[in-house]
């Protein structure tokens, strides 16, 4: 939990891409599941940091000059409506998959990433398993 905490953190204060690299070693120590790494991706995936906020405050207030004010007022908000959109897709893919595929280079996994033959038998599984409606 810790480790995902941290892992947001760094992508609403510095950057996403830095967060990104950091969930990358993480993901080689193996300290997270393969279900946390999915969700946590969903949940670094946005322009929902401050760095983003201030070159659209930027951009906007150059477009609009007259509203500056508003822009400035709204540009916090905006960041958490961002926020809160990515974790609430993260949510969303954490009940819609329960296990998901483990992709890791061959170099320190099992190297089955893009083996088609293991992602059509997945897809069949779970063809079978689904209900109709």
């Amino acid at each position: 939990m810790r480790i995902v905490a941290r892992l947001i953190g760094v992508k609403i204060i510095i950057n996403d891409f830095i967060a990104y690299k950091r969930l990358g070693d993480v993901l080689r120590e193996d300290s997270l599941s393969p279900r946390s790494a999915m969700i946590v991706t969903y949940a670094l995936c946005s322009f929902s940091d401050f760095i983003a906020a201030g070159i659209q405050m930027a951009v906007l207030s150059e477009m609009a000059p007259s509203r500056k004010q508003i822009i400035s007022k709204l540009v916090l908000r905006a960041l958490l409506a961002g926020c809160i959109s990515c974790f609430m897709s993260a949510a969303i893919a954490g009940i819609l998959i329960d296990e998901p595929i483990a992709c890791k280079p061959k170099s320190i996994g099992n190297g089955k990433c893009f083996d088609l033959n293991v992602h059509q038998t997945f897809m069949e599984k779970m063809m079978a398993n689904s209900t109709g409606f």
